[in-house]
């Protein structure tokens, strides 16, 4: 979950960093982040979030869409095998 913040369309397109592992600072419910299987910030690349709220814990998957660095970062949320928009 993004924390209410806005996307575009699916996922978050970023500015300059690729790093999801900083991702946490802009989501109240993310806790962290990492790219599966030493994989990096390159389109199609997955990675998993690790979320917490008040009443529960949960992990998310997600697939990178853009990446060019110094430039945009994307993502889609990928929820029960399909791509979510918010």
């Amino acid at each position: 979950m993004l924390g209410g913040q806005s996307v575009e369309p699916v996922g978050r397109r970023l500015e300059g960093d690729h790093t999801v592992s900083a991702m946490p600072a802009w989501s109240p419910d993310l806790v962290s982040a990492r790219y599966d299987d030493g994989h990096g910030p390159s389109v199609g690349s997955w990675f998993t979030g690790h979320n917490k709220d008040d009443s529960h814990e949960w992990e998310t998957r997600m697939r990178v869409t853009e990446a060019e660095p110094a430039a945009t970062f994307a993502w889609t949320v990928i929820v029960d095998g399909a791509e979510i928009t918010r």
